[in-house]
């Protein structure tokens, strides 16, 4: 048995039982979404839907969320990607927000919240970032400890995505508008 509390910590991380994981995402008037719950699977879930339906809305908002967990493991007071002018509501006359909850086990919660202030709202929303933040810090504290102590790291899950900029097409082909003499429509799906 250790006494050292950060040689216990790095023990209960390799329990089986205590596997970190994305368990909750809300979304209010973050992009195309004016209220929507997520809850995730412990092992996998896998975001399936039509063109325009949300998907890479909500891969984007949990990479947002993520990425403070990152940026505050390389360095204390790291700075993730924050929610953007972009992704608020066109609706919305509050706030855009993506709210997390990241689970070590079924113990230990950490809640944060990314928000972005619509112009000219009465009232200011900043983001709640200090669980997230505590989260890298453990990580980093942890690992540097293990380092330090010639052990093995303690890795992160895998999250896996790939984005299409859709509105940011960019080409060097260029055409006259008056030689085109009829438009086909095919199926979306065609290339």
């Amino acid at each position: 048995k250790t006494t050292d509390p950060l040689e216990k910590v790095n023990n209960l991380f390799k329990l089986k039982k205590n596997k970190i994981y994305l368990a909750n995402l809300t979304l209010s008037d973050f992009r195309k979404f004016r209220s929507l719950k997520v809850k995730f699977d412990k092992k996998l879930t896998v975001i399936i839907g039509s063109n325009g339906a949300g998907k890479t809305t909500i891969v984007d908002s949990i990479s947002k969320a993520l990425s403070w967990v990152g940026s505050t493991i390389v360095k204390k007071n790291g700075r993730g990607k924050p929610v953007t002018e972009q992704d608020v509501n066109i609706y919305s006359r509050t706030y855009s927000e993506a709210n997390v909850q990241i689970k070590i086990g079924e113990n230990s919660d950490y809640i944060a919240s990314l928000r972005k202030t619509v112009k000219g709202a009465k009232e200011t929303k900043n983001s709640d970032l200090e669980a997230l933040e505590e989260l890298g810090g453990l990580f980093r504290v942890i690992n540097n400890y293990n380092i330090t102590h010639e052990k093995l790291e303690i890795n992160l899950p895998l999250f896996v995505s790939y984005s299409v900029n859709r509105t940011n097409i960019k080409s060097n082909k260029t055409f006259n508008i008056g030689k085109i003499s009829s438009v086909s429509v095919g199926s979306r799906f065609d290339a």
